[in-house]
């Protein structure tokens, strides 16, 4: 099977409203060459990340008391990194928390309930469903591709392997 994500990142953030995190998902350079010239597959293998991360934040919740928590974040793909080279990847801004309904007031305004930020054991789960969950989008994406390259693609794909700082 294709190589999964391999870089993973959390930078703590802390806006005045409520805390949030950032997380920089990135794919291996085999992954990373075909998602920075297939926006489809770039965004299911990101969004799968954002999926994972909200399943992991809701359970965590729903083991505080939470009945129906509601997670979320703010994701950005990029396809370059400095020096223009190509490098995907997202930056997903994430309330360390989840947003629910008061039972007692469901017409009320959503609630914050604050969650302490992932410890190391928890990016270890988060890293290890998200990469199942990759694999299966990258299988059946290639599955669905033998051999096919868009035109152009083999002349694109060159070029990444080319740093224009390399002279």
């Amino acid at each position: 099977p294709p190589s999964p994500p391999v870089a993973r990142s959390y930078t703590p953030r802390e806006p005045d409203e409520f805390a949030c995190g950032e997380f920089v998902p990135a794919l291996p350079s085999d992954v990373a060459r075909v998602a920075a010239f297939d926006a489809a597959l770039a965004g299911d293998v990101f969004g799968a990340f954002a999926d994972e991360l909200a399943r992991w934040q809701c359970a965590q919740a729903q083991d505080a008391g939470i009945a129906e928590p509601q997670a979320g974040c703010v994701r950005e793909i990029q396809r370059f990194a400095d020096g223009a080279r190509v490098w995907p990847h997202a930056h997903a801004l994430v309330p360390e928390g989840v947003f629910y309904e008061d039972p007692d007031d469901p017409n009320g305004p959503a609630r914050f309930h604050r969650m302490p930020p992932p410890n190391d054991a928890d990016i270890e789960a988060l890293v290890l469903a998200t990469e199942q969950r990759v694999n299966r989008v990258l299988c059946r994406w290639q599955a669905s591709r033998p051999n096919k390259h868009p035109a152009g693609t083999q002349i694109l794909l060159q070029c990444t392997t080319t740093s224009p700082q390399r002279r």
